[in-house]
C-alpha cells in the first residue's frame, strides 16, 4: 500500500507540474511568439492546434490530479474522516476544502475558456480577423487564463501547507 501511496504522490506532481507548466509555458513562450508579425497568416491555424494540444494534455493531467488526489488522501488515513464535521473544522481539513473549492473553480474557469471561449476566438481568428468583437474576446480568453493560472498556483500552495503538516 505504502508503494501505491508514494507512486500517487509522484504522479499527482507530475500531473500538476504538466498543468501548471504548460499554462506557464503558453502564455509567455507561445502567445507572444504567435503575435510576432511573421506568424499572422498561420496565427490562427497554429493557436488552434497548439490550443488544442495543450487542452488534451491539461485535461488528461486534471483527470489524474482528481484520481491521486483521492488515493492520496486514502495514503494520509484521512479517507475515512471526510464525511465529518470536526474533520472540515479542524485546520487541514479547512485547507483541503479551501483546495477543493479553488479547484472546483479552476475547473469551471478552464472548461468556459476551453470549450466555449478559446473555440469562439479561434473560429473568428479564422473566418474574421477583422471581426469588431475578436480583440475583447481575445482579452477576455487571456485573463481567464491568467485568472486560471493564479487559481492553480493558489491550489499548489495549498497542497505544499497540506503535504507539510499532519492532518
Amino acid at each position: 500500500m505504502q508503494l501505491l501511496y508514494y507512486v500517487s504522490i509522484w504522479l499527482h506532481l507530475v500531473a500538476a507540474t504538466t498543468w501548471i507548466g504548460s499554462m506557464i509555458f503558453f502564455g509567455a513562450v507561445i502567445v507572444p511568439v504567435l503575435r510576432r508579425s511573421e506568424f499572422e497568416p498561420v496565427r490562427a491555424a497554429l493557436m488552434a492546434a497548439i490550443g488544442y494540444q495543450f487542452r488534451r494534455a491539461g485535461w488528461i493531467s486534471v483527470a489524474v490530479l482528481i484520481v491521486t488526489g483521492l488515493v492520496n488522501l486514502v495514503g494520509r488515513d484521512v479517507a475515512g474522516e471526510l464525511h465529518t464535521a470536526a474533520f472540515w473544522h479542524s485546520r487541514w481539513g479547512a485547507v483541503l476544502g479551501a483546495k477543493l473549492v479553488l479547484l472546483a473553480l479552476t475547473i469551471a474557469v478552464s472548461l468556459y475558456h476551453d470549450l466555449v471561449l478559446g473555440p469562439t476566438v479561434t473560429t473568428l481568428l479564422q473566418q474574421d480577423p477583422e471581426a469588431p468583437q475578436l480583440q475583447r474576446l481575445r482579452r477576455a480568453a487571456s485573463y481567464l487564463g491568467r485568472f486560471s493560472l493564479v487559481l492553480s498556483l493558489a491550489i499548489l500552495a495549498l497542497a505544499v501547507h497540506l503535504a507539510r503538516t499532519e492532518p
